[in-house]
């Protein structure tokens, strides 16, 4: 069974309790006798010696086991951030990707002629609210963007920075096509932060609200991984089965997989 994110100094702790308590035991059953009654006095200083070599020794194993376990700790630990931060890369460049073929797509259609060389009239209706949406929402992932290379603390904070765009985002256009977006990365970010009931609402929010739409299945494993940070495995397996389950081609269904396998 993996490690997740057990806390290394907590792991020392409890070995480092194991080891007194365990000594305690091993001395109350070592036997107190005369030295002077029953044999001469050096054989009992050689049987203590003895006995305290035997004791030392299986300290040192103790403690080496303590330190093997305190490096598995690290490595898992080690190993769900990176994948992490790996997948919230590929994604904000899947969505970058997205942004500049609609925003590409809209230039096209800007300039379609509509009946007699002019625009049609419903779409230019619908144009500055749709533009206005497509604007909130990529100032909000820029912001993201821009925060790849700062420093963990400044990162943060432009984090918050971004889920106040993209709350603005959904308060605004409630049913538009970037809510469900807003309100992935929302997440995303939230978790990113550590802020884990605020991450757990906002992946809801997709997998309850849009439940077709193509972020459903990343907002599936997100929960498993937030419920696993919450210290809820069986929720976490629940969610990450579902994404097995429901959409098995998805990538999300790989990582899913792969995270599953680690809980167990």
């Amino acid at each position: 069974m993996a490690l997740g994110r057990l806390s290394a100094r907590a792991v020392a702790s409890s070995a480092g309790a194991l080891v007194l308590a365990w000594c305690g035991a091993t001395w109350a059953q070592v036997p107190v006798e005369d030295a002077g009654v029953g044999r001469p006095a050096e054989q009992n200083d050689d049987a203590d010696g003895g006995g305290l070599a035997t004791l030392f020794y299986q300290l040192q194993t103790l403690q080496e086991e303590v330190r093997r376990l305190q490096g598995l700790v690290e490595e898992q630990n080690h190993r769900i951030e990176r994948m992490e931060r790996e997948q919230r890369e590929r994604y904000i460049d899947v969505d970058q990707r997205l942004l500049g073929l609609r925003g590409g797509a809209a230039a096209d259609a800007g300039n379609a002629p509509g009946v007699e060389g002019t625009p049609d009239a419903a779409q230019l209706a619908a144009t500055p609210a749709a533009a206005t949406e497509a604007d909130a929402y990529d100032r909000a992932f820029q912001i993201i963007q821009d925060a790849r290379g700062l420093v963990p603390s400044e990162r943060s904070a432009e984090y918050e920075r971004a889920i106040a765009g993209f709350a603005a985002l959904i308060a605004d256009y409630p049913d538009g096509a970037f809510a469900p977006n807003a309100f992935y990365w929302t997440g995303e970010l939230q978790l990113s932060n550590n802020e884990l009931e605020l991450a757990r609402q906002a992946f809801v929010q997709v997998v309850t609200l849009y439940p077709d739409h193509p972020k459903t299945p990343d907002a599936l494993y997100k929960l498993g991984v937030t419920y696993h940070r919450l210290e809820d495995a069986a929720r976490a397996l629940e969610y990450l089965r579902r994404v097995i389950d429901e959409f098995p081609n998805h990538t999300a269904a790989g990582l899913a997989t792969k995270y599953a396998a680690d809980l167990r």
